[in-house]
């Protein structure tokens, strides 16, 4: 039996149960709450993280979360204790553009993290001296793909082993990119994509972290990059990642719970010089 088997068992469970949610309301009339310039916010955002809340937290009451739709789920919900030994992060519609669109490549993340020291740590990300990610779970219910891993195991899809790919030169890799939203990261942005596009086999960009991390884990992809990405979008799939061989660097931001991620199989770091903004 596994430390994290039960982690891990209600993780899954939860991601199928709002996978259901998002299937079902796809075909329908989608209700925005938020339309900015370069993005989408919807009451399903804020219905399905009530739906993970709830579900986690009568497994767990004295677990912590940290979700995308805090702000409009009153602040998130509080844990039983002050200094809760294990925190949930999750993105509970992740590719929401693509869901309001009528596009199906959107997904669910959760993820759980241990405390590793007393609450006041600094925290700056996945794995870091306060917290370290335990349990990763990312269900597309388009696909009814299902990419999970828990701390010590391997990674699966479906319930089958993954593996990152084992290709070594950038001219033969596929990478993908995330949407940039800010005006500083769609400039960056542009820089990168011209220059990949020009070194690399192909570049895809989606429009959903989680899965495209999770496409890097299973070989579909060799890299992803995003300069300014929430700690809720890549939490569960950076782990399925490194759990499936692969690498990621993280450099914080100047918002909160925000990064600049680049991950990969774990063979072309040679190459994060491209990636990088110190190289624009």
């Amino acid at each position: 039996m596994k430390e994290y088997q039960e982690l891990y068992d209600v993780a899954v469970r939860t991601a199928r149960g709002v996978g259901k949610i998002l299937r079902d309301g796809f075909v329908k009339q989608k209700r925005a709450n938020e339309i900015s310039s370069h993005d989408v916010k919807l009451e399903m955002d804020v219905r399905c993280q009530e739906y993970i809340y709830r579900t986690v937290g009568r497994a767990f009451p004295e677990h912590a979360f940290l979700g995308e739709e805090d702000n409009a789920y009153h602040g998130g919900r509080k844990a039983t204790t002050e200094q809760p030994e294990f925190r949930w992060v999750v993105d509970p519609l992740d590719g929401t553009v693509n869901y309001f669109y009528g596009i199906p490549h959107y997904c669910t993340s959760i993820a759980c993290q241990r405390r590793r020291k007393a609450l006041g740590t600094q925290d700056s990300g996945l794995r870091t001296a306060a917290w370290e990610t335990v349990v990763g779970v990312v269900y597309d219910p388009s696909t009814d793909e299902l990419f999970s891993t828990q701390r010590g195991g391997p990674s699966y899809l479906n319930g089958q082993r993954i593996r990152v790919s084992p290709r070594s030169r950038l001219s033969d890799c596929c990478v993908t990119i995330g949407l940039f939203k800010s005006p500083k990261t769609i400039a960056y942005g542009n820089i990168h994509f011209a220059k990949l596009s020009r070194k690399a086999k192909k570049i895809r960009i989606m429009g959903a972290a989680a899965l495209d991390i999770c496409y890097v884990a299973s070989g579909r992809y060799d890299a992803y990059l995003e300069l300014s990405i929430k700690l809720w979008d890549i939490a569960a799939g950076l782990f399925i990642l490194e759990n499936a061989g692969g690498t990621y660097k993280l450099s914080p931001t100047e918002q909160p719970n925000s990064f600049e991620c680049v991950a990969t199989n774990g063979k072309i770091l040679k190459d994060y010089r491209f990636f990088t903004k110190q190289q624009t």
